[in-house]
């Protein structure tokens, strides 16, 4: 009641102190367990005002999308997709809900134009330009794919080869590849299975942050290697190899695929059969 209250007031809104509203909104987001219904309606108010059209913010002529909803409700949104100091027990106990948020929030709609700026390398992949400082400096904590994969590790992991196929599209289409001939077409036997993929060095080198990318891509990209090096620790043999094989099989290019080469080198007893056979 309190936070609608606030975000509906101007009175309120602008004689409380910031420090407290960021208070209260940890205290909604740690009782995720407790409010999920009321929790839920907020987020969906979020996604519901998310429009097809971008906006031009000056001075930089930034473009972003940002929903029509009150502004207290979008920064608790902003909140459950960041980092693990702030996105308390969302992750766990409304996965299905951060996934659609990440979704809406980050990507740009299919059919929308991708604007370039300099200044930007979301834009390059298909990712909403007006979240790109909450993920800088990039790293494995700065998104909450951790807990959405302790959570729901099948809804986690659809979530991720569907964004990194989608991410990797953009750059295809975009100018770095258009104007400097970036990307090049590969083929890796899976199994029985012959996977053609998308690869270049900008993207081979995503999940370290060595080249230059987007600072979300990246961050998500570090969350997932950290999992899946402490899963493939801990899992009998013929689990990892199925879902190794898995991700190389869906994958449309060599972001995870990376990963999985990683992976492979920090356990090569356990990945044999998914980068030998």
């Amino acid at each position: 009641y309190l936070f609608e209250k606030l975000s509906t007031s101007e009175e309120f809104r602008y004689t409380i102190k910031k420090d407290y509203i960021e208070k209260l909104e940890d205290v909604l987001l740690n009782s995720a367990w407790m409010i999920k219904d009321e929790l839920g309606n907020i987020f969906q108010i979020v996604i519901n005002g998310i429009k097809d059209e971008e906006e031009i913010s000056y001075p930089l002529g930034r473009r972003s999308r940002k929903p029509d909803a009150p502004k207290m409700y979008i920064d608790l949104a902003e909140k459950a997709m960041s980092d693990v100091y702030h996105y308390g027990q969302v992750p766990y106990a409304m996965p299905e809900m951060v996934i659609e948020l990440m979704k809406k929030m980050w990507l740009k709609p299919d059919g929308m134009p991708i604007y370039h700026n300099s200044l930007e390398m979301d834009g390059y992949f298909g990712l909403n330009e007006h979240l790109s400082h909450d993920y800088y400096p990039a790293s494995a904590f700065k998104t909450p794919i951790g807990g959405l994969l302790q959570a729901n590790q099948q809804l986690a992991t659809d979530f991720i080869i569907y964004f990194c196929n989608k991410t990797g599209e953009a750059y295809q289409k975009s100018r770095l590849n258009i104007d400097y001939r970036e990307c090049f077409d590969i083929t890796i036997y899976v199994g029985e299975q012959t996977v053609k993929q998308t690869a270049s060095t900008r993207l081979w080198q995503m999940y370290r942050g060595s080249h230059v990318g987007s600072n979300l891509l990246v961050s998500l990209l570090m969350g997932f290697e950290k999992w899946l090096l402490n899963v493939v620790k801990n899992s009998p043999t013929n689990v990892v190899v199925d879902y190794c094989q898995r991700i190389l099989n869906e994958s449309e290019n060599v972001m995870l695929t990376a990963i999985v080469v990683s992976i492979a080198e920090a356990y090569p007893e356990k990945m044999l059969d998914v980068v030998c056979e």
